[in-house]
């Protein structure tokens, strides 16, 4: 590879130009092409990177999130589709994976695009494309135990955007088991974690919850700890409180029509207030 980081993100970006344009002739490619991504992301683990590192690890890993989509499209057109994603995801997975522990530590502000913000993109694209053919349970939910209640901040914030990330994509039934078995972990992080980044992404987490599987929150059992949680988020501001409004949004909307003792109905005065 060339050792100028410029000159390897200028090749990524027309290895995706290529993909867009010639997609039907990518056999002969295709494998090269993501054993180059992969070990341009692995060079986050490098001791020292700069601006100019980053910018060709991001131009590789929109490569990869830009296949996702056209295969995505293509599957959605019922046209051929070679597939070349789920082929290389035992690879990419761990890649994104690794990446989305590369957050900017200074970085409050969602909208600025960094390495894990690259990584998340990436994976809930794959995870969409590749959607029931992608092994979770060995790729991910492993990773995902793990980290999610370890000692870094760094490794509970990706795992817990990992989790919003991968629940549209595999089988209903197995993301709507993992939200159960999930949910009272993110709900003691978010009301616990010392880190206010890792309670804002735990906020979010709840939020994507609520929006793709909020049948599990009908009844008071899984219910009544949420709403508690989320009432004491917007009486003390706390982080991600934005993330808790989406949150109860979404439950309203999806609960709508369950009998009012099952939905929101008996703690509508106590988040009014």
């Amino acid at each position: 590879p060339n050792p100028n980081p410029k000159v390897r993100r200028a090749s990524f970006e027309c290895m995706t130009s290529v993909a867009e344009h010639y997609y039907n002739h990518l056999d002969a490619y295709a494998e090269t092409f993501f054993k180059l991504v992969v070990r341009e992301i692995s060079r986050c683990d490098a001791d020292t990177y700069d601006v100019d590192d980053e910018d060709a690890i991001k131009a590789a890993t929109e490569f990869c999130s830009s296949v996702s989509e056209l295969e995505k499209d293509l599957q959605d057109d019922i046209k051929e589709c070679k597939h070349y994603i789920r082929q290389a995801s035992n690879v990419l997975v761990p890649a994104f994976l690794l990446l989305m522990e590369k957050q900017d530590e200074d970085n409050d502000d969602e909208e600025k695009w960094d390495l894990a913000s690259a990584g998340g993109c990436a994976l809930q694209l794959l995870v969409k494309c590749v959607g029931e053919k992608l092994d979770v349970a060995m790729l991910i939910l492993p990773w995902l135990k793990a980290k999610m209640t370890g000692k870094t901040w760094r490794g509970r914030e990706a795992a817990l955007t990992a989790f919003g990330c991968i629940l549209e994509g595999p089988s209903p039934d197995l993301t709507a088991t993992l939200s159960k078995q999930t949910f009272g972990t993110i709900v003691e992080i978010m009301r616990k974690d010392s880190n206010k980044r890792v309670q804002k992404t735990a906020a979010w987490a709840l939020g994507r919850t609520c929006e793709v599987h909020p049948e599990i929150f009908k009844g008071g059992s899984v219910l009544k700890p949420l709403m508690a949680v989320f009432a004491e988020a917007i009486r003390t501001q706390k982080s991600g409180v934005e993330h808790v409004c989406w949150a109860i949004s979404n439950l309203s909307a999806g609960l709508e029509g369950v009998p009012p003792a099952e939905g929101l109905a008996p703690y509508f005065r106590g988040i009014v207030k």
